[in-house]
């Protein structure tokens, strides 16, 4: 039986995914947001990560904690875009974004992730996305390790599309 916390959480985490919309809405995929050529010119980029981390997973789980799953994020997006050959500058104006949102229920973690690239507005007083890829997927808490090659699988999506695979 569900209960009302996972229920609330599930529909907020699909939500805040972007994975419910109504059929009459225009995805970002469909306004071309996911099309490579937007990555032409791209480089040098920013490398970042952003995790929002369901701490069920440190308290019921016994897994890592946010910090933990951010820096290993953080740490394994770089160092794979930096082993792809991506031109990095951490004083890019254009950075790419690895991020990754998680929710734990009944032992198991559902998690979506999304690499993104952020580039200047056109006032240049904030960033704007013109270009991502989104996927989701499941483990059980018990194959909790998998989700630390999240970093790796953000920067080969990045890499893949870039170079039109």
């Amino acid at each position: 039986m569900t209960t009302p916390r996972s229920t609330a959480s599930a529909i907020a985490f699909l939500i805040m995914s972007g994975l419910v919309t109504a059929p009459s809405f225009v995805t970002a995929q469909d306004a071309g947001f996911g099309d490579p050529s937007r990555l032409a010119n791209a480089e040098p980029v920013g490398a970042r990560a952003m995790v929002d981390w369901d701490d069920l997973i440190t308290e019921v789980a016994g897994g890592a904690t946010e910090p933990q799953f951010h820096d290993a994020v953080a740490q394994t997006f770089e160092q794979a875009l930096e082993g792809l050959g991506v031109a990095l500058d951490p004083d890019a104006s254009r950075f790419l974004l690895c991020r990754v949102e998680t929710l734990y229920d009944s032992g198991l973690i559902a998690f979506a992730a999304r690499v993104e690239l952020h580039e200047p507005s056109a006032d240049g007083d904030a960033t704007v996305i013109t270009w991502h890829r989104t996927w989701i997927g499941t483990t059980p808490a018990r194959g909790m390790h998998t989700l630390f090659t999240i970093g790796e699988q953000c920067a080969e999506d990045f890499v893949a599309a870039r170079d039109g695979a």
